[in-house]
């Protein structure tokens, strides 16, 4: 929001170098989360748009430059937290980073949760997920396109949209990679969130009714999750 210290560009790039180098101390805090793997790209390995690991960490490191004028901003203006149920140790993280935070910084419930991304922004940090089940390099578009599904506004950069809105207009494959190439390095420089990694996908189904056949068939464009009636045999 603009009235956010995070509405300053280069305390977000500071901010995304310090989770980081933080991160990378204690890579043990993503893992105990019920996240499967921690990524500082949004686009996952051999994805269109995936970054060579080098040339992203050059990105994210320049912002370290900018780390102790971000804490001397908090100090004056203490950052307000909110994190969800699965990422408590976020709070501790950021503490342990140098970041001053408000008495205001707590955990919320899921209702307050969904509240804080559709409604009320009146925060300066959320530690929160979405979901893009997909292989397109565009399914990014639904968090952070200008007309995304879960857009939230405090996250929007119009950079970023506009990039993804000229990579929904394009047709060849052979295009694909290139352009979501600077989707990526566009993310990296805005800093729309930091991101943290990437959680497994779940399946939520009532067992007196299916059952899982257990297999699950993995297809580019997301996930196929094979179910059978309960107690019928397999084909």
């Amino acid at each position: 929001t603009p009235k956010s210290i995070f509405s300053n560009p280069k305390h977000r790039l500071a901010l995304q170098s310090l989770i980081w180098r933080k991160l990378n101390e204690r890579p043990e805090l993503f893992r105990d989360s019920a996240g499967s793997r921690m990524d500082l790209q949004s686009y996952l390995p051999l994805q269109p748009g995936r970054l060579d690991l080098q040339e992203a960490r050059k990105i994210i490191d320049h912002g370290a430059e900018f780390i102790p004028a971000l804490l001397n901003a908090s100090e004056r203006d203490p950052v307000t937290v909110y994190v969800g149920k699965v990422s408590p140790w976020v709070i501790p993280l950021l503490k342990e980073t140098g970041l001053h935070l408000s008495d205001r910084s707590r955990e919320v419930s899921s209702k307050e949760m969904m509240d804080f991304i559709y409604k009320n922004h009146d925060y300066d940090l959320l530690s929160a997920g979405f979901s893009v089940v997909t292989g397109d390099p565009d399914g990014l578009y639904h968090a952070l396109g200008k007309n995304g599904a879960i857009l939230n506004p405090i996250i929007y950069r119009p950079t970023v949209g506009a990039l993804l809105e000229e990579g929904r207009a394009l047709l060849k494959q052979e295009d694909l990679d290139s352009h979501y190439k600077k989707v990526s390095r566009e993310i990296l420089k805005e800093v729309p969130f930091v991101h943290l990694g990437f959680v497994k996908s779940v399946a939520v189904y009532r067992k007196d009714r299916i059952e899982l056949q257990g297999i699950a068939v993995r297809r580019n464009e997301g996930h196929l999750d094979v179910f059978r009636p309960l107690g019928q045999a397999s084909p």
